[in-house]
């Protein structure tokens, strides 16, 4: 009877244990999600940028950040690496976006203002996939 009565304690604090870390993990993606939101948001000078070349330049640290978060990245990737690891996860949308930089950065050709800012709506359009993902996950 005892060792019985242990073992429900045991199973007891062990299911107590578990809820304790859903929950914490909940916390912590409502954190990455509120970091994701602002990050995107407090650069909204971004669109003062008249000059392609330093709108570009803007747009590329905004999208290393985004997706060295996304992807919890330790080291920064190039552009074609993160268009692989994306492909195999099924984000075609995202690892088109990121050949795209990748040329419009370094195949040597001027880029206009207006091919900059449709590069950057795409950005726009994928974080906001990326949260409303995120937020669906934390739903679950």
């Amino acid at each position: 009877m005892e060792l019985l009565n242990s073992i429900i304690l045991l199973l007891l604090v062990v299911f107590i244990l578990l809820l304790a870390w859903s929950f914490i993990l909940k916390l912590k993606k409502k954190q990455d999600n509120k970091e994701l939101k602002t990050d995107t948001t407090k650069n909204t000078n971004i669109k003062k940028i008249k000059d392609s070349r330093k709108l570009l330049y803007e747009v590329n640290k905004l999208t290393r950040k985004f997706f060295k978060d996304y992807l919890n990245l330790k080291n920064e990737l190039t552009y074609s690496e993160l268009s692989k690891i994306l492909r195999e996860r099924r984000e075609n949308r995202m690892a088109d976006y990121c050949d795209r930089l990748d040329y419009y950065l370094y195949s040597g050709s001027k880029r206009t203002i207006e091919e900059v800012k449709v590069l950057l709506e795409q950005f726009k359009a994928i974080t906001l996939e990326a949260e409303a993902k995120n937020k669906a996950e934390v739903k679950k």
